[in-house]
This record gives C-alpha cells, sequence and structure tokens, in this order.
C-alpha cells in the first residue's frame, strides 16, 4: 500500500517561474515510497526538483535523501550523493537544520556523505572532493 507524505501550505510557486511550478506539481503528494524511487532510477531529477523547492516540502523530501544516503541501498549511487553535496553549495542552507527520520543536522549528513564518496562511487576528479565541499559548506561558505 502506498502512503501519500503530507501535504505542505507553507509554500507557492513564484507566478510564471515555469521551474518551481514543475518542482511543485511534481513533488506535491509524492509518495515516500515514490520519492525513492525516483532518487534510486532519476536521482538528477530528485535532485533537481529540490533545487527549485521551498519550505516545509523542501525540507522533507531533502530529509528522504539524505536518509537515503546514509543507507546501505546507496551504494554506487554517485548522482544521488553530488546533487546532494552541490545543494548544499547552490542553497543558502542552515548547518543545523534538522532533517530525516533522525532528526540529525544538515552539517551530519552532509558530513557522513563526504566521508562515503567512495562508498558511492563517486570519483573526485568529476564529482569534485565532497571533503571539500563539506568543509565549505560548515564555514558557510558556497562553492
Amino acid at each position: 500500500m502506498t502512503v501519500r507524505s503530507p501535504k505542505f501550505s507553507d509554500w507557492v510557486p513564484s507566478a510564471g517561474n515555469l521551474d518551481e511550478a514543475w518542482a511543485f506539481k511534481s513533488l506535491d503528494g509524492l509518495s515516500e515510497e515514490a520519492a525513492l524511487d525516483l532518487i534510486k532510477t532519476n536521482p538528477s531529477s530528485y535532485v533537481e526538483m529540490l533545487s527549485y523547492a521551498k519550505g516545509q516540502r523542501f525540507e522533507h523530501y531533502l530529509g528522504l535523501l539524505a536518509d537515503y544516503l546514509i543507507s546501505e541501498d546507496s551504494s554506487g549511487n554517485f548522482a544521488a550523493a553530488a546533487g546532494f553535496m552541490d545543494l548544499l553549495g547552490e542553497r543558502d542552507l542552515p548547518v543545523k537544520m534538522a532533517i530525516g527520520r533522525s532528526g540529525f543536522d544538515l552539517s551530519r549528513y552532509a558530513m557522513e556523505v563526504a566521508s562515503r564518496q567512495s562508498f558511492y562511487g563517486a570519483d573526485v576528479d568529476v564529482m569534485g572532493d565532497f571533503r571539500m565541499q563539506y568543509e565549505a559548506f560548515v564555514k558557510g561558505e558556497a562553492t
């Protein structure tokens, strides 16, 4: 049985912003099961949706991505891991933002992902150095 995720009412896409409208429509009512499937099969699209999402919807679906990335199921999913690290540099996110089922703060998830770069098969020469991205994130510097 698929359980739909809760509705969030704190974000309405900006008028005329097609990217936000796409992300809003794609994430609206997306079940956790469907979100995890998307992370596994099309992580780049999932991360792109998150790059336009806002509010509680963003936090909820970012938490799903973060929980997935610290699980053993994420082995080899370099695109999901790199996308997560890229989000940290692209968005002005609070280091102490609690996300995911564990309620860990974002910096703890970022540290875990950064330390497991080879686990994801994320080539440093292609994807960048996750540890450097992590350090820039916790220092408040964009990458």
